[in-house]
């Protein structure tokens, strides 16, 4: 995935439109393919709709662990925005090398998620293969809050 839509995201000089444009025009077509399940435009638009603050960060995540790993890095970047962040929107994405996205990975994945973040947030999500990343895994994780 694109580190420079971390970069952008969490510049905090840009206005929500700047950042929805951002992510429209850089992630959406990032994530379209055919291998992509979930996730358009308007699950961006509704994450972004009556928020002005928003974080995006990447987690990584092989081998065997791969998910927990990944789920635990973008997490631990998030930090005390979790905290801050309570009733927030988030926008999950997962990509997935050669090695396919299994459903209990994608479990652990959101059970990791439901006891770090908590039930009463708001998560849309959604994933992708990209072959380059082999059995790596990548999580993108965007917070939208007030």
């Amino acid at each position: 995935m694109e580190k420079r839509l971390e970069e952008l995201f969490n510049n905090s000089s840009l206005t929500v439109e700047e950042l929805r444009n951002v992510f429209i025009k850089d992630l959406v077509p990032l994530v379209h393919g055919e291998n992509l399940v979930g996730l358009d435009r308007g699950d961006v638009e509704h994450l972004m709709d009556g928020n002005n603050k928003f974080r995006l960060k990447i987690g990584t995540g092989v081998g065997e662990s791969r998910a927990i790993d990944a789920i635990g890095d973008v997490l631990t970047k998030l930090g005390s925005v979790i905290e801050e962040a309570y009733h927030a929107r988030y926008l999950m994405y997962i990509e997935y090398g050669a090695e396919d996205l299994m459903m209990d990975e994608l479990v652990r994945v959101m059970n990791y998620f439901e006891e770090k973040v908590g039930n009463e947030v708001e998560m849309v999500w959604g994933a992708g293969r990209n072959d380059e990343l082999g059995n790596q895994l990548e999580i993108l994780l965007l917070a939208g809050w007030k």
